[in-house]
């Protein structure tokens, strides 16, 4: 088939067509030929319609013919001669018959072989977004449980701040509370001896000193 149908067969433009079998003629690949008004023309086979599919998804996928054809040929050998089915170009030595049918089987296994490694691919793919996936969950708990040490910490911190308050608070009362009683215990002895003074004055003992050092005053303690 020619130029034109072949292109709507492969749903491309003529001119996308022509680009391809330019960069495939460039790197060896033999398309069959044919004349079409006193010039050579492309005569398209079946078996092109997957390989100009592949290139024209490669094509969109990497936006260069360049970058397309590079990559295609780590995927699988585009370069090798495939060897059309001519009978009236073809010697009798079924020798020749023999070898054709021998690179269609290579061809076919070697397509089968990128199909198994697309799949290879596609599983590799999927697992490093199953394991990006699974490290940001384990990333969230990580910082998940770094904030609950924090709320734990702080919690504890506050507890000991509360402690500390209230231990500072009861000893300040025991303090005051002592010093209070003891004040009170020295008021009520100076009471007490204003009230001998008194009482003796007025019974006409003769006033005289009285010691005290027999007697233990409280102890006023001091913060």
């Amino acid at each position: 088939m020619l130029t034109k149908e072949f292109a709507q067969r492969v749903k491309l433009s003529e001119k996308q067509v022509r680009k391809i079998v330019q960069h495939l003629e460039e790197r060896g690949y033999q398309l069959s030929k044919t004349e079409y008004r006193g010039r050579e023309a492309t005569d398209f086979k079946e078996e092109d319609i997957e390989l100009f599919q592949d290139i024209a998804e490669k094509v969109k996928q990497t936006n260069s013919y360049d970058l397309a054809f590079e990559e295609l040929e780590k995927e699988k050998d585009f370069l090798q001669v495939i060897v059309k089915e001519d009978q009236q170009q073809l010697p009798a030595d079924q020798g020749v018959t023999q070898l054709v049918e021998d690179l269609r089987t290579e061809i076919q296994k070697m397509r089968e072989e990128r199909q198994m490694l697309g799949q290879m691919i596609t599983q590799v793919h999927q697992q490093q977004n199953e394991l990006k996936e699974l490290q940001s969950q384990i990333t969230e708990k990580l910082k998940a449980n770094n904030e609950s040490l924090a709320a734990i910490q702080t919690s504890q911190q506050a507890i000991q701040t509360a402690q500390k308050e209230q231990s500072d608070y009861t000893k300040n009362n025991l303090v005051k509370e002592i010093n209070d009683n003891n004040q009170q215990a020295i008021d009520n002895l100076k009471e007490h001896q204003t009230y001998v003074s008194s009482s003796n004055e007025k019974k006409g003992f003769l006033a005289r000193p009285v010691s005290y050092t027999h007697l233990t005053l409280p102890t006023i303690l001091l913060v």
